[in-house]
């Protein structure tokens, strides 16, 4: 989907927040398991969170004028993006696949569960026709629990008065959006302090340093292979076995390496061995500026006669 087709789509529901309601659920975490419990929420008050979740909608999304959508496999450097999850889930979001919400889940009971366990909510704002969902974690959550003093002023009243009771607060923003089926990710920092998808952003690395080792260009693996816990440098591995232009066409080694031989800053950054037929990656910026070439993030202008570094790419076809 395009980024201005999610965005009318998404629009449809912000301008007749009467024709929707909201849903809420909680994700429990215990141990390795998760469970979603439907938040019983009293009818006065599911408006007010509907409102509050679209205008969320419209602040992140509808309203940015210059926000890209892109495939997570291939994320750049560009600041306005959202992206569309298209990896393996990690293990503390596998909960979301295929996730179909309706009655049958149970509801959030105090009496058996601990409001303690929560790790997130999953918002759904829909109609009879058609809905989309909300994922928020903590620290959009906040979660207020005993053994702390937390004091309240009454309605029509002037004594403060202690809270001795555990209560969630809502607050605006969200990390992931599920709609027609499609994860989006709207936070990317959200997903990279997981230990889970940094675990599977290595593991895509690895094959991204396999798929470069078949191409017989370097004369050693090796310094790739040193930098795999460096996680901007694993999601650009990871960009490489997905979205290399330069694979992809099927450019030839040596070509490669006439290109860098020619290239006026690449040739002073990047050594080529002495019979001219290997890289040899002994630095971190070669490292770098290695991988860019495999990105075709290289660029010349017809019209300026210059030469760019263009991290973030669209075809213009």
């Amino acid at each position: 989907m395009l980024i201005d087709d999610l965005k009318e789509n998404l629009k449809k529901f912000v301008d007749n927040p009467d024709d929707s309601v909201a849903c809420v659920y909680g994700v429990l975490q215990d141990g390795d398991v998760f469970n979603i419990k439907k938040l019983d929420i009293a009818s006065t008050d599911q408006p007010a969170i509907r409102d509050l979740y679209l205008k969320s909608t419209q602040d992140l999304l509808i309203s940015k004028t210059d926000l890209s959508l892109i495939k997570l496999s291939s994320c750049d450097d560009r600041r306005e993006a959202i992206y569309e999850y298209d990896l393996e889930l990690p293990i503390n979001l596998n909960f979301l696949k295929d996730l179909k919400l309706d009655d049958s889940f149970s509801k959030f009971n105090f009496d058996s569960d601990d409001l303690s366990k929560m790790r997130g909510l999953i918002i759904e704002i829909g109609n009879e026709t058609e809905t989309y969902m909300i994922y928020k974690s903590f620290p959009l959550i906040h979660l207020f629990g005993r053994g702390s003093l937390y004091f309240g002023l009454k309605k029509a009243e002037e004594r403060f008065e202690r809270i001795d009771q555990s209560f969630l607060r809502l607050t605006t923003g969200f990390q992931l959006l599920i709609y027609q089926d499609t994860l989006y990710v709207v936070d990317l920092s959200f997903l990279e302090k997981s230990a889970s998808f940094k675990g599977l952003i290595k593991a895509e690395a690895e094959k991204g340093i396999a798929a470069i080792a078949s191409l017989g260009l370097l004369d050693s693996i090796e310094p790739l292979k040193d930098m795999i816990e460096d996680l901007a440098f694993s999601r650009k591995l990871t960009k490489v076995i997905n979205d290399s232009p330069v694979i992809k066409a099927g450019i030839s080694n040596a070509q490669i390496i006439d290109f860098i031989k020619g290239h006026s800053i690449l040739s002073k950054k990047i050594k080529i061995s002495a019979d001219e037929t290997k890289i040899e990656l002994n630095t971190k910026v070669s490292k770098n500026e290695f991988l860019r070439v495999l990105l075709d993030d290289h660029l010349y202008s017809v019209l300026t006669s210059k030469l760019y570094v263009a991290r973030a790419k669209d075809d213009a076809a």
